[in-house]
């Protein structure tokens, strides 16, 4: 067996994940591609080309690749919205009046948030999960500022 040079004419490195996607010459680019089938624990692997003329590949490395998924998750005037980090990522959303659930999917999420839930007049509670990651925030009744609804309307008086 001869030793191989790594001069990248001759051997050139190409690099892909074991769960899938596209090979890559550089590890950089395989980043653009992390939330198509991406799953939280994979493999980096490494081949080099052993023949400067021939298609033939020689596996170098095997490399464990962790992928830390953060949700974000918030409100606006149109609705609830949620999104992931890296973007893209598929997530499970439920959606709950009270104690009740009313909603429970698992969507794609996009890189700018994924309306969720428009405004009610009753207030709703969001979770969503994927991965290792979940969050847990609430939707405010339609045309209510802000928190006000929490504070509770304070009726008085004596019932006599």
């Amino acid at each position: 067996m001869r030793p191989i040079g790594f001069d990248p004419a001759q051997h050139p490195l190409r690099f892909l994940l074991a769960s899938g996607g596209e090979i890559k010459e550089r590890p950089e680019e395989l980043a653009q591609e992390i939330g198509e089938g991406l799953t939280p624990k994979d493999e980096l692997i490494v081949e080099v080309r052993t023949d400067g003329q021939k298609n033939e590949w020689r596996k170098l490395a095997s490399l464990p690749v962790e992928v830390r998924v953060r949700l974000e998750g918030w409100t606006g005037p149109r609705g609830a919205f949620v999104r992931t980090h890296p973007p893209g990522l598929a997530l499970r959303a439920r959606v709950f009046a009270g104690e009740r659930l009313i909603r429970e999917e698992v969507l794609p999420t996009e890189p700018e948030g994924s309306l969720l839930v428009r405004p009610t007049l009753m207030p709703l509670r969001i979770e969503a999960d994927g991965f290792d990651a979940s969050l847990s925030f609430t939707l405010m009744p339609q045309g209510w500022p802000g928190e006000w609804w929490r504070q509770g309307l304070g009726l008085g008086g004596s019932l006599a």
